[in-house]
């Protein structure tokens, strides 16, 4: 099944490639040239659920666009992409804080990181902390200000040019 979706992913940008007068390079330089951000809420630190955190690593509601990582690859995220999207948060001095995964419960994961892999784009998964993420609970909550610096953070990685 994986190498379904891996080879329909590919012959959908071939297609898309081909469809504008290019050829198989094309397709390899446009891959090369891609840069996905993946988008997700991220575990903040907790008080009633601190066991769910990372002790040294968690996020905290209202300081900043979170930066996620996983050592074990269920998140996309590498030091290149992480160190892109940093310099993206710092031209517009927005503040940004890194999050591992706890490595001792399993994380979701993300198609993203799947994506990476099969086609080797460039990826960085980001978010905003939240609570209540760990019951499952029908309510979660954010900070404003973390939306507000993620609305710009993400105006500011668009625009990058260079």
């Amino acid at each position: 099944r994986q190498m379904c979706i891996r080879d329909s992913l590919r012959n959908v940008l071939t297609k898309v490639v081909k469809s504008i007068g290019g050829n198989e390079e094309d397709v390899i330089k446009l891959i090369n040239h891609s840069f996905a951000v993946s988008l997700d809420t991220s575990f903040a630190a907790h008080p009633n659920y601190m066991e769910c955190s990372d002790p040294t690593c968690s996020p905290i509601i209202n300081k900043g666009v979170v930066i996620k990582y996983d050592a074990n690859m269920h998140y996309a995220t590498t030091a290149f992409s992480s160190a892109v999207f940093q310099e993206a948060c710092n031209r517009k001095n927005i503040p940004f804080q890194k999050a591992a995964a706890n490595s001792d419960l399993r994380t979701g994961g993300t198609i993203s990181a799947f994506m990476q892999t099969q086609v080797e784009i460039k990826c960085v998964e980001i978010g905003i902390s939240t609570w209540a993420m760990h019951s499952h609970s029908a309510y979660e909550s954010c900070g404003t200000a973390d939306l507000c610096n993620l609305i710009g953070a993400l105006k500011s990685f668009w625009l990058m040019r260079d």
